[in-house]
C-alpha cells in the first residue's frame, strides 16, 4: 500500500487535469532494475555496475582497481569512465556497451525483435511505465488493440538502451506512434512523438550505432547551448509536465534547467524518489513523491493512472473496474484470464 502524501495527491490531480501531449516521462537508470520479489532472468545495471561491466572488459588496459578509481573520482562519473575506456577507439567502446545491454537478451523474434515478455516481467517499473504510457483503443472478446496515451507528449532519458521501445512493441506498431529522436535522426511526423535520448542511442535491432556521450568531450558537446541534448533538455522542461522516474538529479545540466526555468512560469514537474532525496529535489522546483522503496514506483504510477480513467472507459471496454484496465494493459495483446 502506497502512503498517501501531499506530492502524491499533487500529481494525481495534476495528471487527470492536464491536457493532451501535456505530460511527459523523464525515465533514469532505476527505471530497467529488477525489484520487489521478481526473480532476475537477465542482466540490468545501475549506472556504477555499468561502470564495472565497462572496466572488467578493458582491464589489461587497467593500471589501478576499480574500486581504486571509484574513489578516486567519486560521482565525476565522466572522470571515471574516460579513465575507464582510455583511448579505445570509440566503436569499440560502444560494441562492448552494445553486448553488454543486449548480449542475453533474445534480439532474434521476427515481429520487430521485441523484448522478451521475460525480461519485463522481471523489469516492474519498466512494465508501469509502458502501461502509463498506452490506452486501450478497442477491446474484443478474444484480442486488445492499443494507443499511445493522449496525455503523454514526450519520452526523455538519458540511458542508452531501447528497453522502452522495444517493450512498447507488444502494444501496437512503435513507429505508428512514437519516433527515436536522437542528434543525427529525422523529427518525427505528425502522427508520431518523440522518445529523447540525450546521451546517445544503442538500437535494440542491430544496425549503425549512434555516437554515445560517455566522456568529457562529448559531454561538453552535447550541453553547449547549441547542442542537442541542452536544447532538447530545455525545450522538454519548459513546455511539459515531466514525471521523473528512476532518476538520481546528480547531472549538474538538469539541475541547472530545473532552477533556470520552474521560477518563470513553467510546467510544475514531479519525482518518484526515495524518501531521503525528497528535500533536495524540491530545491529544484520539483514536487517530490516520496517512497520507502523502490518496488512502490510502479504502483505510484498504476495509482495516478487509474484514478484518471473515466468511468466511461470502463464500460466501453466491459472492464469491472479500473485496476482491470490497467491489468490488460500490463498483459498488453493476452486476453484477461488466459
Amino acid at each position: 500500500m502506497i502512503q498517501e502524501t501531499e506530492g502524491l495527491i499533487r500529481l494525481r490531480q495534476a495528471y487527470q487535469d492536464c491536457k493532451p501531449d501535456q505530460f511527459g516521462l523523464f525515465l533514469g537508470a532505476g527505471i530497467n532494475l529488477p525489484c520487489g520479489n521478481v526473480r532476475s532472468l537477465f542482466s540490468t545495471y545501475t549506472w556504477t555496475e555499468l561502470l564495472q561491466e565497462l572496466y572488467a572488459l578493458n582491464r589489461n588496459h587497467q593500471t589501478q582497481s576499480f574500486n581504486a578509481l571509484r574513489q578516486k573520482h567519486g560521482n565525476d562519473w565522466l572522470r571515471f569512465a574516460e579513465d575507464i575506456v582510455g583511448n579505445l577507439p570509440t566503436a569499440q567502446w560502444v560494441a562492448q556497451l552494445d553486448e553488454i545491454f543486449y548480449g542475453g537478451i533474445p534480439r532474434s523474434d521476427k515481429n520487430y525483435k521485441r523484448l522478451s515478455q521475460e525480461f519485463l516481467g522481471q523489469a516492474p517499473t519498466l512494465q508501469a511505465a509502458l502501461c502509463f504510457s498506452a490506452e486501450i483503443r478497442e477491446r474484443k472478446s478474444n484480442s486488445c488493440t492499443f494507443r499511445r496515451n493522449s496525455k503523454v507528449g514526450i519520452v526523455m532519458t538519458t540511458n542508452y538502451d531501447f528497453f522502452f521501445g522495444a517493450g512498447w512493441t507488444r502494444y501496437q506498431s512503435f513507429d505508428s506512434h512514437w519516433k527515436v529522436h536522437t542528434p543525427t535522426s529525422d523529427p518525427p511526423r505528425k502522427h508520431q512523438r518523440p522518445i529523447v535520448y540525450l546521451h546517445g542511442y544503442l538500437p535494440y535491432q542491430k544496425r549503425k550505432k549512434q555516437a554515445l556521450v560517455l566522456r568529457h568531450t562529448e559531454y561538453e558537446n552535447a550541453y553547449r547551448p547549441e547542442g542537442f541534448a541542452a536544447q532538447q533538455l530545455h525545450q522538454a522542461v519548459s513546455r511539459y509536465m515531466l514525471l521523473f522516474v528512476g532518476v538520481s538529479f546528480a547531472d549538474p545540466p538538469l539541475r541547472q534547467a530545473l532552477t533556470g526555468t520552474w521560477h518563470r512560469g513553467a510546467p510544475r514537474h514531479f519525482a518518484i524518489v526515495p524518501r531521503n532525496l525528497a528535500a533536495d529535489v524540491e530545491t529544484l522546483g520539483v514536487c517530490a513523491v516520496p517512497i520507502d522503496d523502490y518496488a512502490e514506483v510502479a504502483e505510484v504510477l498504476k495509482d495516478v493512472y487509474v484514478r484518471a480513467l473515466k468511468p466511461k472507459e470502463n464500460k466501453k471496454h466491459a472492464f469491472q473496474d479500473r485496476a482491470q484496465y490497467w491489468e490488460q494493459l500490463a498483459l498488453g495483446p493476452k486476453r484477461l484470464g488466459d
